[in-house]
């Protein structure tokens, strides 16, 4: 397979490489470190290059040195805060009789090798739809505030730390397969539970990961972090890839499983090594940061969803379509949560909405749009477009 990363993005990967293997990375002289530690944060992986660099930090300058220890020190006070939220929960919700799943990054994390160096955003919890309302009045009175109550995914938070809530592992389409959705609805029947607490299986565990993957892939994109969380889980967990292949495919994501697991093992040299091309793929994910949002014309990704989805990527047409989102759309979205149930008054909801980006959102809004009209843009698109049908996302 031949290199398509320039020096810095190469350098990061062989840098969280030793750090998963305990290794002393190689100093290269002809890169610079600072560079590496700016795209370190933009896939945060700011506290695993601290870590993997452990021996030989003097390579940073003087304030990048101060900066990256800051980092990991900031990063250490939100793993003990979420530490004693997680324990907290674990203690509270089996004594209200609610049964709850700890999903992604709460569960990962702790297979690093420093479980501190793994950054984590938010706690995702699983729960049955019939305890939502249980579970808010309990996190109330724990001091949570609810900041979104509609939706498949209620969020809270207190302090530094940010809870998201489910009803389902997956929401949504994932580019325009409705599969994965499907296929992980039923992950009770994987979980194997001790007291209210469970448990899933590691391969249906890891299957979601590649699936979480592609569906924020498809959204923005997705970074080298998420590939070295499958790494992580193939180095300490003893997997059965037949299993893993057989959930993806349930999920109409097995091409899309066997491009991100030959990443993996070209980076990690770990897992199968599957013929098919990931040269884009790799590009794609370096490129943008750790959700796709770092370096990105966001009118690209506006741009090639209409492609998806058959419309014209007339700039005009394409800001209309933004304008006036459909029912489907705009039931999730929190700050227009008196939607939900209430079709008829969409037109209400497209004027609340358009006064609502224009006073809060307005520079994203600018910057999404800005380009639209633009012929690279649409070029972009149709290389992504193109890209993502390859890989099975589309």
């Amino acid at each position: 397979m031949k290199d398509v990363l320039n020096d810095n993005e190469n350098a990061l990967i062989k840098f969280t490489k030793a750090f998963l293997l305990g290794e002393v990375p190689e100093i290269m002289p002809e890169i610079n470190y600072n560079a590496v530690f700016r795209l370190a944060k933009e896939h945060n992986l700011a506290s695993v290059v601290y870590c993997s660099l452990t021996d030989c930090r003097g390579v940073f300058s003087e304030p990048v040195q101060k900066e990256s220890k800051q980092f990991f020190l900031d990063y250490i006070y939100l793993y003990e805060q979420q530490k004693i939220a997680i324990e907290e929960i674990r203690e509270q919700f089996p004594l209200n009789k609610i049964k709850f799943i700890f999903f992604k990054g709460a569960v990962v994390r702790e297979l690093y090798p420093v479980p501190e160096s793994r950054v984590m955003g938010d706690i995702d919890i699983l729960i049955q739809k019939e305890n939502r309302k249980k579970v808010k009045n309990l996190l109330i009175s724990l001091g949570y505030k609810c900041n979104a109550d509609n939706g498949d995914v209620w969020n809270y938070s207190r302090g530094c730390v940010q809870l998201e809530i489910h009803t389902k592992m997956m929401s949504g389409k994932t580019g325009t397969n409705t599969a994965p959705e499907e296929a992980y609805s039923l992950a009770w029947n994987h979980a194997i539970f001790n007291g209210y607490e469970g448990f899933f299986e590691n391969e249906f565990a890891f299957s979601f990961m590649i699936a979480h993957i592609a569906h924020h892939f498809w959204f923005y994109g997705a970074g080298i972090r998420q590939i070295l969380d499958l790494a992580v889980m193939i180095k300490k967990l003893n997997l059965d890839f037949e299993l893993i292949e057989s959930y993806l495919e349930k999920a109409g994501l097995l091409e899309f499983g066997k491009n991100i697991l030959g990443i993996c093992n070209k980076w990690y040299s770990l897992g199968l090594k599957y013929e098919c091309s990931v040269e884009e793929t790799e590009k794609f994910i370096c490129a943008h940061g750790a959700f796709g949002g770092a370096n990105r014309n966001k009118s690209v990704v506006i741009t090639r969803k209409a492609l998806e989805e058959g419309r014209s990527t007339n700039s005009l047409f394409v800001k209309l379509s933004l304008l006036f989102p459909s029912y489907e759309k705009m039931r999730s979205i929190p700050y227009i949560k008196f939607i939900d149930g209430r079709k008829y008054l969409v037109p209400w909801a497209w004027i609340y909405r358009i006064l609502y980006n224009l006073i809060h959102r307005y520079d994203f809004v600018k910057n999404a749009t800005s380009n639209l009209s633009r012929k690279e843009t649409k070029e972009l698109a149709k290389k992504e477009f193109e890209l993502f049908k390859e890989i099975g996302l589309l």
